[in-house]
């Protein structure tokens, strides 16, 4: 049980970094990477981020989604309730966790709609 929460977390942990490290690149790249590149290769590195952080963003909602489900895994002690709806229910609306973890789904389900448009 441990693992799989080990696991969403790390993933969650990294997605959200590297998600904030390429959002900011361009600032603190600074007046070298804007001025000493050439357009192209500019527009290259661009679309380069974009997709690193398309791919980040998609990460850090489904290890979010996956460390709400490993929580109710660790509360009900029982690996077949996984997906049990009335645990998943529990642990989001019953919880101080979950009054917070809704937030952050909802800003990663934000972040990834925003990303893909």
């Amino acid at each position: 049980m441990d693992e799989y929460a080990i696991a969403a977390r790390f993933v969650h942990l990294v997605s959200v970094v590297v998600l904030m490290g390429t959002s900011w690149f361009r600032l603190y790249a600074g007046i070298a990477y804007l001025s000493g590149v050439e357009a192209g290769t500019r527009r290259a590195v661009d679309r380069w981020l974009w997709q690193v952080m398309r791919l980040a963003a998609i990460a850090a909602l489904a290890s979010a989604i996956a460390l709400w489900d490993a929580l109710a895994v660790s509360m009900s002690g029982d690996w077949s309730r996984i997906l049990d709806i009335d645990t998943l229910k529990m642990v989001l609306f019953a919880t101080q966790f979950g009054e917070i973890w809704i937030w952050r789904l909802i800003v990663a389900g934000v972040l990834v709609a925003i990303l893909m448009a």
